[in-house]
């Protein structure tokens, strides 16, 4: 296994976001209506925990996401988390397209502290979390584009 390098590399094969990887989800994110940054998703059954329900994990995952692609997309500063936490407000649905939007709660030199929501397009909220992120040095994708 070798270490990875101290600069980081989107070779676009995220499981959530990466448009090469085959078995991921394929993620955009970006501007949406009311001026919030995030992206909208329809779980399939083959992400469920308990049945009909969305896995908790996969919810994790993309409010991970989210609150990652928003100082990366939006304000040009790569970053990855450093500390995340998330808490359940009620099953999500299987089958319900979904929400994630993020939020700067608090921007320093290295260091930014954001939020981020799932939310039903009713509104329902399903999950909240926040994150610390830290800056990283980032290489472009230098391959092959979708």
């Amino acid at each position: 296994m070798t270490e990875p390098s101290k600069t980081w590399e989107d070779d676009q094969h995220c499981f959530l976001c990466g448009h090469l990887n085959e078995s991921g989800l394929k993620l955009d994110f970006g501007p949406l209506e009311g001026g919030t940054f995030g992206t909208r998703w329809t779980a399939e059954k083959r992400f469920q925990g308990y049945a009909d329900v969305l896995h908790g994990g996969i919810i994790s995952s993309i409010l991970d996401e989210v609150m990652i692609n928003l100082p990366w997309k939006q304000h040009d500063a790569p970053v990855t988390t450093a500390e995340l936490t998330v808490r359940f407000k009620r099953p999500a649905p299987i089958g319900a397209e979904l929400v994630f939007s993020a939020f700067v709660v608090e921007r320093g030199r290295r260091l930014w502290q954001l939020r981020a929501e799932c939310r039903g397009g009713d509104g329902t909220l399903y999950a909240e979390a926040t994150a610390k992120a830290m800056a990283i040095q980032f290489q472009p994708y230098q391959g092959p584009r979708p």
